[in-house]
């Protein structure tokens, strides 16, 4: 009796296969190309640390995203929290010592927040952006040494 509901499942098998099993849903493969853009010691950015340097900042991370783009990368991870400062409008942190050479002190220009920026750029070039920060250092030598540059 067996074998017979096995040779039925096997006929019923070969004429209509889709009955017996779901179909194959292909997933799309998503494979991370990224880099890290590191703000602490101002290793990737900014190459100027300004109040003033609003279109310089632009325009860097707008480079930053075109290369990316252009390398066939995907992904860039952006440090915002380098210390116990920000690289964005934030009404709890500081303002970036690394971004402004003041810590606390924010950019002249109202427009001037480079995770809003590189957010933009992001979209505009199809790159995906992660915000990356250091849940840790609260300060470098190179800032706690000297109290007129750390005031959080």
């Amino acid at each position: 009796m067996f074998f017979r509901y096995l040779l039925l499942i096997s006929l019923l098998q070969a004429v209509h296969p889709a009955s017996f099993f779901p179909p194959i849903i292909k997933q799309k493969y998503y494979e991370i190309r990224g880099a890290w853009v590191a703000t602490v010691s101002n290793i990737d950015f900014p190459q100027i640390r300004s109040t003033e340097a609003y279109e310089e900042h632009k325009n860097e991370l707008k480079s930053i995203v075109e290369n990316a783009k252009n390398l066939g990368l995907n992904t860039i991870y952006f440090q915002i929290r380098p210390n116990s400062d920000a690289f964005y409008k934030s009404k709890y942190e500081c303002w970036s010592y690394y971004y402004t050479n003041l810590e606390g002190k924010a950019p002249n220009n109202g427009k001037d927040d480079p995770l809003k920026m590189i957010l933009e750029y992001g979209q505009i070039y199809g790159i995906d952006v992660h915000a990356w920060f250091n849940p840790y250092r609260s300060t470098r030598s190179e800032i706690a040494d000297d109290p007129k540059k750390s005031i959080c």
